[in-house]
């Protein structure tokens, strides 16, 4: 069962200091003054983060708009969507399709006539444009932001088949949508085709999506948007082309999708004009297709070239020997021996500038033609499918300590990620298992496994289902060096993407038994989303949340780790300042302490907390009389638990820093006495 992520109701609010956000998404805020005049609106649940809907989606809605699908029929998709919000005032629509079918471009032109027309009812309306990002696990439409005269834009179309109580969440979103069409704004939803209900009531707010003309687009993006109506006029098929001119026309496909002849009207819009410059523009959008062809029809009797050409792409910055090396090691042959033929063959730069590689300064480069080496390998794994298996091998071995790719393995990475985004394969990413092999790859463990699965799981489409496999497959893995992985996934940009979602992951990792390596790596990972000012509330309310319930391990460990001033006490000071602003801040600051001492197991590390805390507010990095007051409704009721007393009277035996001195006094003259330590009493004792 899933645990779940926030505290619940009840969360006191605290302020960052000193940063300042907008003030979006403030349900239920508190605003307080904080460095001056920079304000801060905190909310007890943070809400679905959003950013603005891109300027250029909005131009090209407005100015670019296509109103015929691809049999020349009036395309309505968009008016029916405003419809659907507008006039019939249900505040959210659904626009349900396949990927490639139109579906965010509609979404955005509908979202434009909702505030054209509330601009043209109130002149002085101001309607935000905003994307949602998904960040819930499990959804939760409480978490969707509701601020007035805001259109809002939410893509669930790769999670929404998987959602439990869908008719529950179907139910809930309408109600939302109602909530926001009283407030002037509205929600619309991406979903696939077959998710949202089509019977019932549920239905009205359901529209299919279909994709306009591929063709119209792109001439229309090339005369609005790009101001080259030059180039519209050779996308005609009736174009008869002049010497030294190009028929683009052939480029443009049926059923291709909106997007790519957005592209190409973007990349032929940014040549001159002239056959080489819209040569170079076609290769780069058909991703190097026929010049790829080409390259391995002529090596069709050649495996060393091809084996070449794919050493040259993944070892892409290394010298050409060894490219050579590593291609030699894919068709597992040795070097050659035999001196005449050696010297018989062509050099190996010119193989190198046959399969399209560049040499300079003893490198190996396909920088002159962008895209080049993805393309190859994405050629590579669609097209010769029987080499996926060895190509996995191979790049265990390149990867290995002292292999050929041991030193480029980010690199690696990077294009794996890649391919298994265009491709939206799993088995090209990281797998928690070790295969048939006692050890596994270099690229499935540790920071370069981390760097893969991060990277895919922040895209749009194929995102949800990395994510997923992150919570069951690695977070939940008995293995350590498998859910270390997932820690370190949530120490870098997707827990500020989707800090819900880290937090989640990383409470599976702090589960575990024992404070192993996954362990460690899931603290820091909490240490590292509190240390941003944005991301400290979150942290917080879900942390304290965990240490009130009856699973606690991971709320307990969590907790001390962002009370800990050791690793630098910008939290803890954080903390401390809202503290003495806001007492159910204290609350909770006590809460977590006594949740801590009333845990046997975390003796030792009370006791060098305790110590910590003093050596903070001796050195002046936190407020020491807030501090100390914390401290004394910790200590009240707990005087006799073992790492209380230690702390306030001292172990025999044991020298203690001046900073722990200090805050013993000031305790102890708050109770109306001086603590007298055991070496004190030793030393009055031998007197006598």
């Amino acid at each position: 069962m899933e645990p779940p992520v926030n505290g619940g109701p009840g969360r006191a609010p605290f302020t960052v200091q000193p940063p300042s956000f907008g003030a979006n998404n403030n349900r239920n805020a508190v605003v307080v003054q904080a460095g001056g005049d920079a304000t801060l609106h905190l909310h007890q649940r943070r809400l679905l983060p959003t950013r603005p809907i891109a300027p250029s989606e909005i131009s090209s809605a407005r100015q670019a708009w296509v109103k015929v699908d691809p049999q020349g029929q009036p395309l309505t998709i968009a008016v029916q969507l405003h419809d659907v919000i507008a006039l019939k005032g249900h505040g959210l629509a659904v626009i349900a399709g396949d990927p490639g079918s139109g579906r965010s471009g509609a979404a955005v032109k509908a979202l434009v006539l909702f505030a054209e027309g509330r601009r043209r009812a109130d002149p002085k309306s101001q309607v935000r444009l905003e994307q949602i990002t998904p960040d819930w696990d499990p959804p939760d439409p409480d978490l969707l932001p509701a601020d007035a005269n805001c259109g809002y834009l939410l893509d669930v179309s790769t999670e929404i088949s998987d959602w439990k109580n869908r008719a529950d969440l179907t139910s809930r979103l309408i109600s939302h949508g109602r909530t926001l069409a009283g407030i002037g704004s509205c929600l619309i939803l991406i979903t696939d085709r077959d998710s949202w209900p089509t019977v019932g009531a549920s239905a009205e707010h359901l529209v299919d999506a279909v994709r306009p003309s591929p063709f119209l687009l792109c001439a229309t993006h090339l005369t609005a948007l790009h101001h080259r109506s030059d180039l519209a006029q050779q996308l005609d098929p009736a174009f008869e082309p002049a010497e030294g001119e190009i028929r683009l026309a052939n480029l443009i496909k049926e059923g291709m999708h909106p997007a790519d002849a957005a592209g190409l009207a973007r990349l032929l819009a940014a040549t001159d004009g002239s056959p080489k410059s819209l040569e170079n523009a076609i290769e780069t959008f058909e991703g190097w297709t026929s010049r790829i062809k080409d390259v391995f029809d002529s090596s069709r009797d050649s495996p060393e070239d091809r084996a070449l050409l794919l050493s040259a792409v993944v070892l892409e910055g290394a010298s050409p020997a060894t490219v050579q090396k590593g291609a030699r090691r894919l068709l597992g042959e040795k070097a050659e021996s035999d001196v005449r033929r050696i010297l018989s063959g062509l050099d190996l730069g010119s193989r190198l500038l046959a399969i399209g590689a560049e040499t300079s300064d003893n490198k190996v480069s396909f920088a002159h033609r962008p895209g080049y080496g993805a393309a190859v390998l994405r050629h590579v794994w669609t097209q010769i499918a029987d080499v996926q298996e060895p190509l996995k091998e191979w790049l265990k071995t390149i990867t290995a300590s002292g292999g050929e790719g041991a030193d480029r393995l980010e690199r690696i990475a990077d294009l794996l990620a890649e391919l298994a985004v265009s491709e939206q394969d799993l088995s090209i990413l990281p797998s928690p298992l070790n295969g048939t092999s006692k050890e596994p790859a270099p690229l499935s463990r540790g920071a370069v496994a981390a760097r893969m699965l991060a990277t895919v799981a922040q895209e749009p489409a194929f995102g949800a289902t990395v994510r997923t496999e992150l919570r069951e497959r690695w977070a939940k893995s008995p293995d350590s060096a498998v859910a270390q992985v997932a820690a370190l996934v949530c120490q870098g940009p997707f827990a500020v993407k989707y800090p819900r979602q880290a937090l989640v992951r990383l409470r599976w990792i702090l589960r575990r038994p024992d404070e192993d390596s996954a362990v460690r790596d899931a603290l820091q990972a909490v240490r590292l989303m509190a240390a941003n000012p944005r991301l400290l509330p979150e942290v917080w309310t879900t942390v304290t949340g965990w240490t009130a319930q009856s699973d606690s391990g991971a709320g307990r460990r969590a907790f001390l780790a962002l009370i800990d001033p050791a690793p630098g006490p910008g939290v803890l000071r954080t903390l401390v300042q809202n503290a003495e602003q806001d007492p159910r801040v204290t609350e909770e600051l006590v809460a977590g302490w006594r949740h801590l001492l009333s845990d046997t197991t975390m003796a030792a590390a009370c006791e060098r907390l305790f110590a910590a805390w003093a050596q903070a507010a001796f050195d002046g990095n936190v407020p020491s009389e807030v501090l100390v007051g914390i401290l004394d409704q910790v200590v009240t009721g707990h005087l006799r638990a073992s790492p209380v007393s230690a702390f306030l009277m001292g172990r025999a035996g044991v020298g203690y820093p001046p900073a722990v001195i200090a805050m013993r006094g000031q305790l102890m003259e708050r109770r109306g006495f001086t603590p007298v330590l055991p070496e004190q009493k030793s030393q009055e004792a031998a007197a006598l």
